[in-house]
């Protein structure tokens, strides 16, 4: 993967804004931050201990709206990587793989959202079982504060990490430096 104007100018619906910033007497800045990214990123972003976050959760949301919002805004990947050894992709799959690849990815949630209206029709289960099938395709908003960004900058605006929060640091950054 290629860090450059090129990727980073690609289409997502991962979004980040600074909602709250302001500098101590002592010089030391806080930044608070409204983000939405894919959830099946999430982990990796709960790695970094220095910040405080808040995330929405999806037992809480009721089925139907949780299906409403991921067939408004789903979490797709923003890199197709094609298979190699190692952690990350270097090459990404094109054209009519690429295509495919996407189409594959929606099919496998409306088949994920048939087996989420089995659960609720019939045993009648409660959404915090469900709505788990949908997290691969759900995207999540995130409140996160922090007063030292660089390690997470520095670890997640780099080649090796995962696109989709390559993405979302890179759009923390910018939104930090404009703020």
């Amino acid at each position: 993967m290629s860090l450059n104007l090129e990727f980073f100018n690609r289409p997502t619906n991962i979004t980040a804004k600074v909602v709250c910033d302001s500098v101590s007497e002592q010089g030391v800045r806080l930044t608070t931050f409204e983000i939405e990214y894919p959830r099946f990123i999430h982990g990796e972003f709960m790695t970094h201990r220095t910040l405080s976050k808040n995330s929405s959760s999806s037992r809480a949301i009721p089925i139907q709206k949780m299906l409403n919002q991921v067939e408004s805004n789903m979490a797709l990947p923003i890199y197709w990587g094609k298979n190699k050894s190692g952690m990350q992709a270097v090459e990404e799959v094109q054209g009519l793989e690429k295509d495919m690849s996407q189409l594959e990815w929606k099919n496998a949630y409306y088949k994920a959202k048939e087996s989420v209206e089995w659960m609720v029709e019939t045993p009648n289960l409660h959404k915090q079982v469900p709505n788990r099938l949908t997290e691969p395709f759900q995207m999540m908003k995130v409140v996160v504060t922090g007063t030292d960004w660089d390690n997470f900058f520095n670890l997640r605006i780099h080649p090796d990490a995962r696109p989709e929060i390559c993405m979302l640091a890179y759009k923390m950054y910018k939104a930090m430096e404009q703020s």
